[in-house]
C-alpha cells in the first residue's frame, strides 16, 4: 500500500479516500490525533476487506497533528498536520 509520509494542510473540511490496492485480505485503519507523539483521541476505526474496495468519509477537524496507521503493517502510517486558516 502506498501512503504519503506526510500530508501538511490548512485546517478546513475534507474528505478522505482511501483506495485499497493491497492483496491482504483486510486492512485495520486508524486515525488518530497525535499529542505529545503520541496517538491520543481516536477519531475512527476503519475495516477493509478485500474485494470491498475504497473507503472514504468527511471530517472536519480542528488544527492539530493527526496519524493514519494500519494495524498490522507498523511502517504504514501517515503524518496529517491541520495548519490554522
Amino acid at each position: 500500500m502506498s501512503m504519503p509520509l506526510a500530508i501538511n494542510r490548512p485546517v478546513k473540511d475534507f474528505v478522505m479516500v482511501i483506495e485499497n490496492r493491497t492483496t491482504d485480505p483486510e486492512l485495520n485503519l486508524a486515525l488518530n490525533r497525535i499529542v505529545e507523539n503520541r496517538p491520543t483521541d481516536k477519531i475512527t476505526d476503519v475495516k477493509l476487506k478485500r474485494g470491498r474496495g475504497n473507503w472514504y468519509a468527511h471530517f472536519n477537524l480542528p488544527p492539530g497533528e493527526y496519524e493514519l496507521s494500519e494495524a498490522s503493517h507498523p511502517a504504514w502510517k501517515s503524518k496529517i498536520t491541520l495548519t490554522p486558516r
